[in-house]
């Protein structure tokens, strides 16, 4: 399998350390029908960040561990997009483990979140930017758990526009 991705470098994949993970994940992308260079750039990546990590590897993934793989590697849209995918294959082989989500309106914040990277294209700091405004709105416009926003009122929306127009 190496040896067909990387042909004049298959050997330092197939001695890597963590080869064993490196090999179903890459069994994996190909059964989810990536393209052998897609297929091919994010096994790279993904040993690339463990050899920077340089950490011992868990059964059970968090996104906690994640940063912590990923803490060294480049912070760029290629290696997101390859954390998204090893986040997937975890899934998919029952070794991811979601964090508890204790936020008021986790599920609007994070569709939001999920836009401004994937669609906008936004900087992980502007996107942190957007995602406070939105949640200080949220909390003083929606105080109370399971309320919606469509059941919002321009009475509840005007003031609080003002308020983060002005800060």
């Amino acid at each position: 399998m190496f040896e067909q991705l990387f042909p004049r470098f298959h050997q330092r994949y197939e001695a890597f350390l963590f080869r064993d993970l490196l090999a179903r994940f890459t069994q994996w992308l190909i059964d989810t029908e990536y393209g052998q260079d897609r297929t091919r750039e994010h096994v790279r990546r993904l040993r690339q960040a463990l050899e920077l990590a340089g950490l011992p590897l868990v059964a059970i993934f968090c996104s906690a561990d994640l940063e912590q793989l990923f803490a060294r590697s480049p912070r760029n849209a290629h290696f997101a997009a390859t954390r998204g995918a090893l986040t997937r294959f975890l899934t998919d082989h029952g070794q991811w483990q979601s964090d508890v989500d204790v936020r008021l309106h986790a599920d609007i914040l994070d569709a939001y979140r999920d836009h401004l990277c994937a669609v906008r294209g936004l900087s992980p700091p502007t996107v942190a930017q957007h995602i406070s405004t939105v949640d200080a709105f949220l909390a003083e416009t929606l105080p109370v758990p399971g309320m919606k926003v469509i059941e919002l009122t321009r009475e509840q929306i005007g003031p609080m526009s003002l308020q983060l127009a002005s800060a």
